[in-house]
């Protein structure tokens, strides 16, 4: 006789396999983390990893405090992850 129970999709089944220890501390979807690499590794490549549920890093060059706090910024207001 077939379960009664909800049974989970076939991508909640991939998130639970790829499931670690930090990705759930953090909240994470998916255990990677974007290479935080100045000069290429800019906002735009932090804010699109962590709204697909990843870790996005911001690669800081030699930005002055003022540059880097205002891109700081600009991912904050384009993500709520981390």
């Amino acid at each position: 006789m077939a379960s009664m129970e909800p049974q989970a999709s076939s991508e909640d089944q991939r998130s639970a396999e790829l499931s670690t220890r930090l990705s759930r501390e953090l909240g994470l979807r998916v255990p990677l983390a974007s290479a935080g690499m100045g000069f290429v590794g800019l906002t735009d490549l932090a804010v699109a990893v962590s709204n697909a549920g990843a870790l996005g890093v911001y690669g800081v060059g030699a930005e002055p405090p003022p540059v880097f706090a205002a891109r700081i910024q600009a991912i904050r207001a384009q993500t709520s992850g981390p």
